[in-house]
């Protein structure tokens, strides 16, 4: 399965090349990149005999995310040898007005039986693929009188793959039809979400809601019934609350997804009671903020949240700019990776011009940067360290260079595949990594058409070969059929 957007940090031990520079297409930065060397010996050519396909959650539904359902290719051998084959396959749908495909992914468009056929190298098979009609049960969310919903987050509980006792929560869309008042959402499926948890926002207050079958086809009008009068006091005076996220904590610790309530005319928020995490983002003439508190237990009518310098200390995050492209600087703070939501801060930097932003002392999930190149692509990048424990520079360049080495001890076959990681150890097949001149790791390019990806070219005096990625961390590359000894070099696909 194809995976969009991977932020992983990585770090790299660097090792002394000769440079070669590849261009890009007409508006991405150039990247440069290093020249490693490979030795590939003869091998057993991997002969795929047949196919094998696999649909990850094949129960699909007419209005459901083409993302809901994608496509694995697995071509196999008579040795019992395997290749996920997903990204060179062609999957081609026989009924596009019941299923569509888009790269890996099925859209369903209509009720209805079809196929899917899958070829690679001449292998063809297929597979039987069933929509079953749109859910038709439906709830609506009225704001009371003279309050306006500004933002419905709705959100289920998830069972853990790993361990069948763990659980996290993941979000969920539903289709809507609004007005100012009230929202009416539909294509809801009760036997996969018996429960949706929500949290609406109307101006400054958030209410969180457990919405259950009962309601289906009903109107709930929202309550502040229960609610706190929360006060917000900060260390600083004068500033403008952007964003108040209160993260929601269940009885067993676990995050909740957040309700945001956005540009604040006042300091005060209205609340259920309970327990939140809370982030607040802030900004006054010169400066950035964003103050973080775990574990904010609200049981008052009227509750004080007050954040000083002796309970959160703040961190100056300075970032220098050596780009004439706006960047965007975001902390991620989440308690596992599996869990949804992180909160985060975020913070646009004016062209030519340094800010200053003021993070909450921690060690973050991940800090990463955004850097927004000629309107069409943006580059997600991360620092070497996400610790926030002292003042800093945030330092960011658009010098990016590739660096590849592969590993002298192993012994390399023809047709083989393989996977390079960050760094470089004994069971290592390579590693490789892109980084600007200050040593922030570039992991993707997402342009307009989707996710940018890489070419890395084997050459030697006979042969030259192009050997496609769809990743820029962790990739994974087949090594081509004709052994000898080869310089490779990388460069963004055009």
């Amino acid at each position: 399965m194809k995976r969009f957007y991977l932020f992983l940090a990585a770090v790299m031990l660097v090792f002394s090349f000769s440079t070669s520079s590849s261009a890009a297409s007409n508006d991405l930065i150039q990247v440069k990149s290093n020249t490693g060397k490979i030795t590939i010996g003869a091998g057993e050519v991997f002969k795929p005999t047949k196919l094998e396909v696999s649909i990850y959650d094949a129960d699909m539904y007419v209005g459901q995310s083409e993302y809901n359902t994608s496509v694995l290719v697995t071509a196999k051998d008579d040795n019992y040898l395997s290749e996920d084959v997903t990204d060179s396959a062609k999957i081609v749908s026989k009924n596009t007005k019941i299923v569509k495909v888009k790269n890996s992914f099925l859209l369903p468009v209509a009720k209805g039986t079809t196929t899917i056929e899958v070829s690679y190298k001449g292998l063809k098979t297929t597979k039987k693929i069933t929509v079953k009609p749109a859910p038709t049960d439906s709830f609506t969310i009225k704001a009371p009188a003279g309050q306006k919903i500004s933002s419905v987050n709705f959100y289920t509980k998830e069972q853990s793959t790993y361990d069948t006792k763990d659980y996290f929560y993941s979000s969920l869309i539903l289709p809507q039809k609004k007005s100012a008042s009230e929202y009416k959402f539909s294509g809801v499926n009760w036997n996969k979400t018996p429960n949706i948890y929500a949290v609406v926002s109307t101006g400054n207050r958030a209410y969180h809601l457990t919405i259950t079958k009962a309601k289906n086809g009903k109107k709930i009008t929202l309550s502040s019934k229960g609610f706190a009068e929360v006060t917000l006091k900060a260390p600083f005076k004068n500033l403008t609350y952007d964003t108040v996220a209160l993260t929601g904590v269940d009885s067993k610790g676990k995050t909740q997804i957040a309700g945001y309530l956005n540009n604040l005319e006042s300091k005060k928020i209205y609340v259920p009671k309970k327990a939140y995490n809370l982030q607040i983002l802030a900004r006054d003439k010169n400066n950035y903020y964003q103050f973080y508190k775990k574990g904010v237990r609200i049981t008052k009518t009227k509750h004080t949240i007050s954040i000083s310098s002796k309970d959160v200390a703040l961190q100056k995050i300075k970032i220098n700019k050596k780009t004439k492209n706006s960047v965007l600087l975001h902390a991620f703070n989440g308690s596992e990776w599996t869990q949804f939501p992180y909160t985060y801060s975020q913070t646009f930097t004016k062209k030519g011009t340094a800010t200053n932003v003021y993070l909450t002392k921690m060690e973050y999930k991940q800090l990463s940067i955004n850097l927004f190149v000629n309107g069409n692509w943006i580059y997600y990048v991360t620092p070497p360290s996400s610790k926030v424990t002292k003042s800093s520079t945030i330092n960011v360049s658009d010098a990016f260079r590739a660096s590849i080495e592969f590993n002298k001890n192993k012994v390399y076959r023809a047709g083989e595949k393989i996977y390079l990681d960050s760094t470089m150890n004994q069971w290592s097949n390579g590693s490789f990594t892109i980084k600007d001149s200050y040593g922030n790791t570039l992991n993707s390019i997402i342009g307009k058409k989707g996710l940018v990806k890489g070419v890395f070219i084997f050459k030697n005096k006979n042969k030259t070969f192009k050997v496609p990625v769809n990743s820029l961390t962790y990739p994974s590359l087949k090594l081509p059929n004709t052994p000898g000894t080869y310089d490779v070099t990388f460069e963004l696909a055009k």
